[in-house]
């Protein structure tokens, strides 16, 4: 086991795929960087991270993959994504364990969490235009 790192966690509610109301009390109570920061997940992080962690998978580079999971990680916890955050945690989790193919068995619970807080993410912010 690698002891000089320690996988970080954020307590989050996962009752609801984002957490919204503690989202919004974490970034100091503007909703309005809560939706930029929403909007900017997808764009700039979820889909480059799950596109980069096929070839780190295929490969079996797990340090990629840890990587990966610790960059989605953080940005999840920023905006509520409980259950992604939590997917990315027990990635890093099992690295640091040098549990390396449970890293793998979370590839699928990565991909689920990933549609479920696109869906609900898109749901947020139509109901935050009026749509």
């Amino acid at each position: 086991m690698n002891q000089d790192w320690k996988v970080k966690v954020q307590k989050l509610s996962i009752e609801d795929p984002i957490d919204v109301k503690d989202a919004i009390e974490g970034l100091g109570g503007d909703p309005n960087i809560f939706y930029m920061m929403l909007a900017n997940l997808e764009n700039m992080s979820l889909v480059g991270i799950l596109k980069d962690i096929i070839p780190a998978l295929e490969n079996r580079d797990y340090l990629q993959m840890k990587t990966l999971a610790h960059s989605l990680k953080g940005a999840s916890a920023y905006i509520g994504a409980s259950r992604l955050h939590y997917v990315c945690y027990y990635i890093q989790e099992h690295y640091v364990y040098e549990r390396y193919e449970k890293m793998l068995d979370y590839y699928p619970s990565l991909v689920e969490a990933a549609i479920e807080f696109k869906i609900h993410s898109r749901k947020i912010m139509a109901e935050n235009k009026g749509k």
